[in-house]
């Protein structure tokens, strides 16, 4: 474990890293991978739209993974993860800039926001803005942060439940009255220049086009709301930790033919097979990622099927309490049991592919969450 001067040494060394980069390129590192269309680096948005190819897009962030890394060592350690997120928030709270020879500003701070939103930290954000707010800082790193709530409004809304967005919305609010030098309420277009009209305009509109596209999803004739926001999540996941794509298109596959196959036409059989592909890529990927993190393999028991194996050392490498079990092999005997009882073939689809669906997310948390506590 490091010590404090280690510690806040190797964040610098992060920071330094972004500072370099952003004084050459006038912008962060930050890429757009698709896996259709163009790929590479990306400068700012143009458009004030949410992306709605959630499962093929997504944001690439080197500076951003090497923080989250370095955070998951020490955060079992409260006094090093104190220190931790003091550091990164200082590069919020206070005017930390600096100047090219031409004279012109850049800052560190998206780095920061984007961090204390991945590790689901939006709190201690806000509590950085509003003290900024009451010590009168100057405006000299809003926009870097607008930027980065901008790609996350855009790119990353999947994340975002309604407590989330209340947040952020109050979160702009702070860094729009800062801009501004007073409340929003009294924002006259004509008093500023197009620049912040523009800001202001388009945090708006992303606002608003998120809201249009929830209230879309959930007054259409679909799956589950819910559910269907949590296949989106999971998608995701399955593009962050580079499993297989095919499991990713599978899942939209199946959703396609239960809407456009009839009752007589649906094909049961094959769905819940395309479904078990999805689980089973999945949860051998799990076991493969805690295999290099932990650096332990799972230990084999005489007759054991390799999937119950599988599942064996996820459940206790995540530590599943006895429910969380039991739902594991509930989901794998809905999976492949051949019986379906006496509903229909598309409820009986629904069902199962709700559940999985949950439960993938349920092991994509905890995976999360394990790297999180730098459990080894």
């Amino acid at each position: 474990m490091y010590s404090d001067r280690e510690l806040i040494a190797k964040i610098k060394i992060i920071f330094d890293k972004e500072k370099k980069e952003i004084v050459m390129f006038r912008r962060a590192l930050i890429k757009l991978n698709r896996n259709v269309g163009p790929k590479g680096i990306y400068g700012p948005t143009e458009y004030d739209k949410i992306c709605l190819d959630v499962p093929n897009t997504h944001l690439i962030y080197d500076n951003l993974d090497l923080l989250i890394k370095l955070y998951s060592k020490i955060s079992s350690n409260p006094n090093l993860k104190k220190l931790f997120l003091d550091q990164v928030t200082s590069n919020i709270e206070n005017n930390i800039y600096f100047e090219r020879q031409t004279g012109l500003r850049f800052n560190i701070a998206g780095l920061a926001v984007f961090f204390l939103f991945r590790i689901n930290k939006l709190d201690i954000l806000e509590k950085a803005i509003e003290k900024r707010k009451k010590n009168k800082l100057l405006s000299d790193n809003i926009d870097s942060i607008l930027v980065v709530i901008k790609d996350i409004l855009i790119y990353e809304h999947y994340k975002l439940n309604e407590e989330n967005i209340i947040l952020l919305k109050k979160i702009v609010d702070n860094l729009i009255t800062i801009m501004l030098g007073h409340s929003r309420r009294f924002f006259m277009r004509e008093d500023y220049d197009s620049r912040i009209n523009e800001t202001i305009e388009g945090m708006d509109n992303l606002f608003n086009d998120l809201e249009v596209h929830r209230l879309k999803i959930e007054l259409s004739d679909n799956l589950n709301y819910e559910i269907n926001q949590d296949k989106e999540i999971v998608q995701k996941y399955i593009l962050e930790y580079k499993i297989d794509e095919t499991a990713s298109l599978a899942l939209n596959k199946i959703d396609q033919s239960y809407y456009d196959i009839s009752e007589e036409s649906f094909d049961l059989r094959n769905s819940i097979s395309l479904l078990k592909e999805v689980f089973d890529k999945v949860t051998k990927s799990i076991m493969d990622d805690l295999i290099q993190f932990t650096g332990e393999k799972p230990t084999k028991i005489s007759n054991e099927h390799p999937t119950e194996t599988k599942h064996r050392f996820i459940e206790e490498k995540l530590i599943f309490n006895e429910g969380e079990k039991r739902m594991m092999g509930a989901v794998n005997q809905m999976l492949n049991e051949e019986k379906h009882s006496f509903m229909s073939k598309k409820e009986k689809f629904r069902i199962t592919r709700n559940v999985t669906i949950e439960f993938l997310l349920l092991l994509f948390s905890k995976l999360d969450k394990f790297k999180e506590n730098g459990k080894r």
